[in-house]
C-alpha cells in the first residue's frame, strides 16, 4: 500500500497560472493526501489546477482519496481552470470543501467523479460562500461512469449563473448523487444555465426538483430565470 502526503499553502494571496498543479494523489491501496489552501485572496487562471484522487495505477484498489480544503476570502477561477477530486479505484473518492467570501468561476469547473470501478464512490463537493456565487460559462459537477457519484451541496448569499450550471450526472453504469442548495438572496439563471440530476437511462429533475433518479433540493430565497428575450420570471422556492 501507499499514503500520499498533504500539501499546505498559504496564508496570504495564492496565484496559480500558465498550468499550475497542486495535486495529492495516491496510486496504491493507501490513504490519499490532503491539499489546504488558506489565504486572502486564492486564484487559479491560464489551466491551472487543484485536486485530489487515485491514480490509473490504483484502478480496481480499495484506495481513499483526501480533501481539496480551501478557505479564502475570495476564490477565482478562470481560462480552463479546475478543481477535481478524482477516483479510478473501489474505494472512497476525494471530496472537495470550499469556505470561502465569494466564489467567481469564468470558463471553469469544480468537479469530483468516479470514473471506473462499479463498487466506487465518488467524493461530495461542498461550497460555502458567505457573500455570493458568480459563473460564467462554468460548471459544478459530481459525476460517475460507474459506481455513485457524490453529492453537492451549496450555501450561499446569492448565486448567478450565465450558460454552465450545477449538475449531478450518472453515464453508462453510474449513479447520480443529491444536489442541495440554498441561497438567502435571489438565485439567477441566465443563457440556459440549468441545475439538473441526470442518469444513463435519461432520468433527470431540474431547477426545482422533479422525482428522478435522485434529488434536487432548494431552498430559500428566489429563482430569477432570464430569458434569451432578456425578459425574465421570478418566484419564491420552496422552504423547508
Amino acid at each position: 500500500s501507499s499514503m500520499a502526503g498533504d500539501i499546505a499553502i498559504g496564508p496570504g494571496t495564492i496565484a496559480l497560472q500558465d498550468g499550475a498543479r497542486v495535486f495529492s494523489a495516491t496510486l496504491g491501496e493507501g490513504q490519499g493526501g490532503a491539499v489546504l489552501l488558506r489565504g486572502a485572496e486564492v486564484t487559479l487562471a491560464g489551466n491551472s489546477v487543484i485536486g485530489v484522487g487515485t491514480g490509473l495505477a490504483a484502478m480496481g484498489a480499495p484506495a481513499t482519496a483526501g480533501i481539496v480544503d480551501v478557505r479564502a476570502d475570495t476564490l477565482r477561477l478562470s481560462e480552463s481552470s479546475n478543481i477535481n477530486a478524482d477516483n479510478f479505484g473501489s474505494g472512497q473518492g476525494g471530496s472537495i470543501a470550499l469556505n470561502v467570501g465569494s466564489l467567481s468561476m469564468s470558463d471553469a469547473a469544480i468537479r469530483t467523479q468516479n470514473i471506473i470501478s462499479p463498487s466506487g464512490k465518488g467524493g461530495d463537493l461542498t461550497i460555502d460562500a458567505r457573500e455570493g456565487i458568480s459563473m460564467e460559462r462554468s460548471l459544478i459537477t459530481a459525476e460517475a461512469t460507474a459506481g455513485q457519484a457524490g453529492s453537492i451541496k451549496i450555501s450561499a448569499a446569492k448565486l448567478t449563473m450565465s450558460s454552465g450550471g450545477i449538475r449531478g450526472n450518472g453515464y453508462v453504469g453510474g449513479r447520480p448523487g443529491n444536489i442541495g442548495i440554498a441561497v438567502k438572496g435571489l438565485l439567477t439563471l441566465e443563457r440556459e444555465a440549468e441545475i439538473n440530476v441526470s442518469d444513463a437511462s435519461e432520468r433527470s429533475a431540474t431547477a426545482v426538483g422533479d422525482s428522478s433518479a435522485a434529488s434536487i433540493d432548494m431552498c430559500q430565497g428566489k429563482i430569477n430565470c432570464a430569458r434569451r428575450d432578456t425578459r425574465s420570471r421570478e418566484h419564491e422556492t420552496p422552504r423547508p
